[in-house]
Protein backbone atom coordinates (compact mmCIF):
# COMPACT_ATOMS: atom_id res chain seq x y z
CA UNK A 1 0.00 0.00 0.00
CA UNK A 2 1.99 2.99 -1.31
CA UNK A 3 -0.75 5.48 -0.50
CA UNK A 4 -2.41 5.60 2.91
CA UNK A 5 -6.17 4.98 2.84
CA UNK A 6 -8.51 7.92 3.50
CA UNK A 7 -8.32 8.99 7.13
CA UNK A 8 -4.75 7.68 7.57
CA UNK A 9 -1.35 9.38 7.46
CA UNK A 10 1.80 7.83 6.01
CA UNK A 11 5.28 8.96 7.01
CA UNK A 12 8.84 7.69 6.93
CA UNK A 13 11.75 7.39 9.32
CA UNK A 14 15.18 5.90 8.50
CA UNK A 15 14.50 2.29 7.54
CA UNK A 16 10.87 2.52 8.70
CA UNK A 17 7.48 3.19 7.12
CA UNK A 18 4.56 4.12 9.38
CA UNK A 19 0.85 4.41 8.60
CA UNK A 20 -1.48 5.68 11.32
CA UNK A 21 -5.03 6.95 11.62
CA UNK A 22 -5.01 10.73 11.29
CA UNK A 23 -6.24 11.45 14.82
CA UNK A 24 -3.50 9.37 16.47
CA UNK A 25 -0.62 9.90 14.03
CA UNK A 26 1.23 12.25 16.38
CA UNK A 27 0.73 9.86 19.31
CA UNK A 28 2.18 6.97 17.28
CA UNK A 29 5.10 9.17 16.24
CA UNK A 30 5.78 9.94 19.91
CA UNK A 31 5.54 6.26 20.86
CA UNK A 32 8.21 5.35 18.31
CA UNK A 33 10.72 8.02 19.26
CA UNK A 34 13.04 5.48 20.91
CA UNK A 35 12.50 2.42 18.77
CA UNK A 36 9.79 0.25 17.28
CA UNK A 37 6.11 0.32 18.07
CA UNK A 38 6.45 -3.18 19.55
CA UNK A 39 9.34 -2.12 21.81
CA UNK A 40 7.31 0.85 23.02
CA UNK A 41 4.36 -1.36 23.96
CA UNK A 42 6.56 -4.02 25.60
CA UNK A 43 8.23 -1.40 27.79
CA UNK A 44 5.18 0.64 28.71
CA UNK A 45 4.63 0.78 32.50
CA UNK A 46 0.88 0.23 32.01
CA UNK A 47 1.22 -2.58 29.51
CA UNK A 48 -0.96 -5.69 29.68
CA UNK A 49 0.53 -8.91 28.35
CA UNK A 50 -1.54 -10.95 25.91
CA UNK A 51 -0.45 -14.31 24.56
CA UNK A 52 -0.26 -14.95 20.84
CA UNK A 53 2.29 -16.43 18.44
CA UNK A 54 4.64 -13.90 20.06
CA UNK A 55 3.89 -11.92 23.22
CA UNK A 56 1.41 -9.14 22.45
CA UNK A 57 0.92 -5.99 24.52
CA UNK A 58 -1.96 -3.61 25.23
CA UNK A 59 -1.06 -0.09 26.34
CA UNK A 60 -2.40 3.48 26.13
CA UNK A 61 -0.93 5.68 23.41
CA UNK A 62 0.76 8.95 24.37
CA UNK A 63 -1.13 12.26 24.28
CA UNK A 64 -4.09 10.66 26.10
CA UNK A 65 -4.60 8.39 23.13
CA UNK A 66 -6.69 5.21 23.16
CA UNK A 67 -5.48 1.86 24.40
CA UNK A 68 -4.11 -0.23 21.57
CA UNK A 69 -2.96 -3.82 21.19
CA UNK A 70 0.42 -4.07 19.45
CA UNK A 71 1.41 -7.31 17.74
CA UNK A 72 4.66 -8.21 15.95
CA UNK A 73 3.84 -10.19 12.81
CA UNK A 74 5.53 -13.60 12.74
CA UNK A 75 5.42 -16.74 10.67
CA UNK A 76 3.76 -19.88 11.94
CA UNK A 77 4.20 -23.51 10.99
CA UNK A 78 7.29 -24.62 9.09
CA UNK A 79 8.47 -21.06 8.45
CA UNK A 80 8.48 -20.08 12.12
CA UNK A 81 11.98 -21.34 12.91
CA UNK A 82 13.46 -20.29 9.56
CA UNK A 83 11.96 -16.86 8.91
CA UNK A 84 10.71 -15.87 12.36
CA UNK A 85 9.32 -12.32 12.14
CA UNK A 86 10.94 -11.47 8.78
CA UNK A 87 8.78 -11.18 5.67
CA UNK A 88 9.49 -10.49 2.02
CA UNK A 89 6.04 -8.93 1.79
CA UNK A 90 4.78 -7.80 5.21
CA UNK A 91 1.11 -8.47 5.88
CA UNK A 92 0.47 -5.23 7.76
CA UNK A 93 -0.77 -3.13 4.79
CA UNK A 94 -3.16 -5.88 3.76
CA UNK A 95 -4.39 -6.26 7.34
CA UNK A 96 -5.26 -2.58 7.49
CA UNK A 97 -7.08 -2.77 4.16
CA UNK A 98 -9.02 -5.87 5.22
CA UNK A 99 -9.89 -4.33 8.58
CA UNK A 100 -11.46 -1.37 6.78
CA UNK A 101 -13.40 -3.67 4.44
CA UNK A 102 -14.72 -5.84 7.27
CA UNK A 103 -15.82 -2.79 9.24
CA UNK A 104 -17.68 -1.55 6.17
CA UNK A 105 -19.36 -4.96 5.85
CA UNK A 106 -20.42 -4.94 9.48
CA UNK A 107 -18.19 -7.86 10.50
CA UNK A 108 -17.07 -7.39 14.13
CA UNK A 109 -13.28 -7.07 14.32
CA UNK A 110 -10.54 -5.09 16.03
CA UNK A 111 -9.93 -1.84 14.14
CA UNK A 112 -6.40 -1.50 12.78
CA UNK A 113 -5.29 2.04 13.62
CA UNK A 114 -1.58 1.90 12.78
CA UNK A 115 1.24 -0.24 11.47
CA UNK A 116 4.99 0.13 11.12
CA UNK A 117 7.36 -1.73 8.80
CA UNK A 118 11.12 -1.93 9.46
CA UNK A 119 13.98 -2.93 7.19
CA UNK A 120 15.48 -6.19 8.52
CA UNK A 121 17.94 -6.65 5.64
CA UNK A 122 18.13 -5.85 1.93
CA UNK A 123 14.97 -7.78 1.03
CA UNK A 124 13.09 -8.59 4.24
CA UNK A 125 10.98 -6.49 6.56
CA UNK A 126 9.56 -6.74 10.08
CA UNK A 127 6.19 -5.24 10.89
CA UNK A 128 4.04 -4.28 13.88
CA UNK A 129 0.28 -3.79 13.84
CA UNK A 130 -1.72 -1.74 16.36
CA UNK A 131 -5.44 -2.34 16.81
CA UNK A 132 -7.89 -0.66 19.14
CA UNK A 133 -8.28 -2.69 22.32
CA UNK A 134 -11.67 -4.41 22.29
CA UNK A 135 -14.06 -4.24 25.26
CA UNK A 136 -13.55 -6.73 28.11
CA UNK A 137 -13.72 -10.38 27.14
CA UNK A 138 -11.61 -13.41 26.30
CA UNK A 139 -10.72 -15.50 23.31
CA UNK A 140 -12.52 -18.73 22.55
CA UNK A 141 -9.55 -20.83 23.63
CA UNK A 142 -9.51 -19.25 27.08
CA UNK A 143 -13.29 -19.56 27.34
CA UNK A 144 -13.10 -23.30 26.74
CA UNK A 145 -10.70 -23.71 29.66
CA UNK A 146 -12.69 -21.54 32.05
CA UNK A 147 -15.36 -23.13 34.28
CA UNK A 148 -18.64 -21.45 33.35
CA UNK A 149 -22.34 -22.13 33.93
CA UNK A 150 -24.15 -24.00 31.18
CA UNK A 151 -26.16 -20.95 30.14
CA UNK A 152 -22.99 -18.86 29.78
CA UNK A 153 -21.32 -21.53 27.66
CA UNK A 154 -24.43 -21.79 25.49
CA UNK A 155 -24.49 -18.02 25.00
CA UNK A 156 -20.83 -18.08 23.95
CA UNK A 157 -21.47 -20.77 21.35
CA UNK A 158 -24.43 -18.80 20.04
CA UNK A 159 -22.13 -15.79 19.61
CA UNK A 160 -19.60 -17.90 17.72
CA UNK A 161 -22.35 -19.22 15.47
CA UNK A 162 -23.59 -15.69 14.78
CA UNK A 163 -20.06 -14.61 13.81
CA UNK A 164 -19.69 -17.55 11.42
CA UNK A 165 -23.00 -16.73 9.79
CA UNK A 166 -21.97 -13.10 9.34
CA UNK A 167 -18.69 -14.15 7.74
CA UNK A 168 -20.58 -16.43 5.34
CA UNK A 169 -23.18 -13.83 4.46
CA UNK A 170 -20.46 -11.34 3.53
CA UNK A 171 -18.20 -13.87 1.81
CA UNK A 172 -15.30 -13.64 4.28
CA UNK A 173 -12.99 -16.66 4.30
CA UNK A 174 -10.54 -16.64 7.21
CA UNK A 175 -7.73 -19.04 6.36
CA UNK A 176 -6.45 -19.19 9.94
CA UNK A 177 -9.74 -19.31 11.85
CA UNK A 178 -8.72 -20.76 15.22
CA UNK A 179 -9.71 -20.53 18.87
CA UNK A 180 -7.28 -17.64 19.49
CA UNK A 181 -8.67 -15.57 16.61
CA UNK A 182 -12.26 -15.60 17.88
CA UNK A 183 -12.72 -13.03 20.64
CA UNK A 184 -15.76 -13.04 22.91
CA UNK A 185 -16.82 -9.61 24.16
CA UNK A 186 -18.55 -9.92 27.53
CA UNK A 187 -19.80 -6.70 29.07
CA UNK A 188 -21.92 -6.92 32.21
CA UNK A 189 -25.18 -8.79 31.74
CA UNK A 190 -25.25 -8.31 27.97
CA UNK A 191 -25.12 -11.48 25.80
CA UNK A 192 -21.61 -12.28 24.54
CA UNK A 193 -20.61 -10.99 21.12
CA UNK A 194 -17.90 -12.56 18.97
CA UNK A 195 -15.32 -10.68 16.90
CA UNK A 196 -12.72 -11.94 14.44
CA UNK A 197 -8.99 -11.16 14.92
CA UNK A 198 -5.79 -11.31 12.85
CA UNK A 199 -7.59 -10.51 9.61
CA UNK A 200 -4.44 -10.53 7.48
CA UNK A 201 -5.40 -14.13 6.70
CA UNK A 202 -8.94 -13.20 5.61
CA UNK A 203 -10.04 -13.09 1.98
CA UNK A 204 -13.24 -12.07 0.20
CA UNK A 205 -14.90 -14.87 -1.76
CA UNK A 206 -18.40 -15.70 -2.97
CA UNK A 207 -20.80 -15.60 -0.01
CA UNK A 208 -22.90 -18.59 0.93
CA UNK A 209 -22.76 -22.12 2.20
CA UNK A 210 -19.35 -22.92 0.71
CA UNK A 211 -17.46 -20.31 2.72
CA UNK A 212 -19.59 -21.14 5.77
CA UNK A 213 -18.49 -24.77 5.57
CA UNK A 214 -14.76 -24.06 5.12
CA UNK A 215 -14.74 -21.56 8.00
CA UNK A 216 -16.64 -23.97 10.24
CA UNK A 217 -14.35 -26.88 9.32
CA UNK A 218 -11.21 -24.81 10.00
CA UNK A 219 -12.48 -23.73 13.41
CA UNK A 220 -13.57 -27.28 14.25
CA UNK A 221 -10.02 -28.54 13.55
CA UNK A 222 -8.63 -25.90 15.88
CA UNK A 223 -11.15 -26.87 18.58
CA UNK A 224 -10.10 -30.51 18.36
CA UNK A 225 -6.43 -29.57 18.62
CA UNK A 226 -7.22 -27.39 21.64
CA UNK A 227 -9.10 -30.31 23.18
CA UNK A 228 -6.10 -32.62 22.82
CA UNK A 229 -3.36 -30.11 23.66
CA UNK A 230 -5.02 -28.23 26.51
CA UNK A 231 -7.68 -30.59 27.79
CA UNK A 232 -10.61 -28.39 26.79
CA UNK A 233 -13.90 -30.22 27.29
CA UNK A 234 -16.21 -30.07 24.29
CA UNK A 235 -19.66 -31.62 24.28
CA UNK A 236 -21.10 -32.72 20.93
CA UNK A 237 -24.20 -30.58 21.45
CA UNK A 238 -22.04 -27.49 21.97
CA UNK A 239 -20.68 -27.81 18.44
CA UNK A 240 -24.19 -27.61 17.00
CA UNK A 241 -23.72 -23.82 16.64
CA UNK A 242 -21.02 -24.52 14.07
CA UNK A 243 -23.24 -26.98 12.20
CA UNK A 244 -26.10 -24.49 12.09
CA UNK A 245 -23.79 -21.74 10.86
CA UNK A 246 -22.30 -24.00 8.20
CA UNK A 247 -25.79 -24.84 6.96
CA UNK A 248 -26.80 -21.17 7.00
CA UNK A 249 -30.11 -22.22 8.54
Amino acid sequence: MRVAPPGYTRYWRPGTTVVARDDIADAVRDAMERGSLYEWAAGHPERRLLQGRLPTYAAPLPRSGPRVVVRRNAHGGALASWRGDRFLFPRAPFELAMSLVLTELGVPTAEVVAYAMYRANLIERRSDVATLELPPGLDLGAALLEPAPADRRAARWNAVGALLRRLAEQGVWHQDLNVKNVYLIEEGDSPPRAAILDVDRARLVDPGRGVAQVNSARLRRSLRKWEVARGAKLRPDELSALDVAAALS
